[in-house]
């Protein structure tokens, strides 16, 4: 598999929040192509809500899921969910006009600071609004345990590999972010601990942030694994 990294640096300094934004819904349309393109030469690909991908958050690294990676990973966050219906509708002459739209909310985390979140869904031909995400899975319960941890920082939860990556190399707030997470530990979270747990042994045995890793297990669980060995 190749994977491309494009690096805009939108939504920083050099570039103003409608450019950012525009940019944003510049890159939608690619990846809703890029499955346009997959679905015409796989046509018997499964519909969406019928293949078994469901909604998960992405971590901090905000990995863009094409259809094809979505199937592969059984998972997928609103970009892939909605970019991937979008091109369902196109294709299949459904909702020829169907496009990605996007809401935001301005969110003021005590330990991050104030951050502008975008999430993604579909509009259709007549202004209706579908959510891909809701009917999949979003504001539900993870069925592998993984997330939400009530307490603690989206960052550290959905993005932990990052998150501990920097703490351990003195990141203040991942530092601050773990302080948290002991504190939950400590007062019998289970997956609280389990985190607590996977910080020790990154702070023993160190950090390789392009190997190290959070790996879906057989059975839905993620556990956190090191090049060339089996979870811990």
């Amino acid at each position: 598999m190749i994977a491309i990294e494009l690096r805009t640096r939108i939504f920083t300094e050099a570039w103003s929040q409608t450019a950012s934004e525009k940019v944003l819904d510049m890159i939608l349309e690619l990846l809703v192509q890029i499955d346009i393109l997959y679905l015409r030469l796989n046509p018997k690909t499964p519909k969406m809500y019928e293949s078994g991908v469901r909604y998960h958050h992405d971590s901090i690294k905000d990995e863009w899921f094409s259809t094809c990676e979505a199937l592969h990973e059984r998972l997928a966050d609103c970009k892939g969910l909605s970019a991937w219906l979008v091109a369902e509708y196109r294709v299949s002459g459904i909702d020829p006009g169907a496009k990605c739209c996007k809401k935001f909310a301005v969110i003021d985390d005590p330990t991050i600071g104030k951050l502008v979140l975008y999430h993604v869904m579909v509009q259709r031909s007549d202004g209706t609004i579908e959510d891909p995400s809701r009917k999949l899975g979003m504001n539900k319960p993870e069925p592998d345990g993984f997330i939400p941890v009530p307490g603690v920082s989206w960052t550290i939860v959905n993005g932990l590999e990052h998150a501990i990556g920097s703490a351990m190399l003195g990141n203040d707030i991942s530092l601050a972010q773990l302080a948290e997470l002991g504190r939950r530990a400590k007062a019998g979270d289970p997956r609280a601990k389990y985190l607590v747990r996977v910080a020790k042994l990154i702070r023993k045995k160190g950090y390789t942030p392009d190997k190290t890793k959070f790996e879906r297990q057989p059975d839905g669980r993620f556990e956190w694994v090191y090049p060339d060995e089996g979870p811990k």
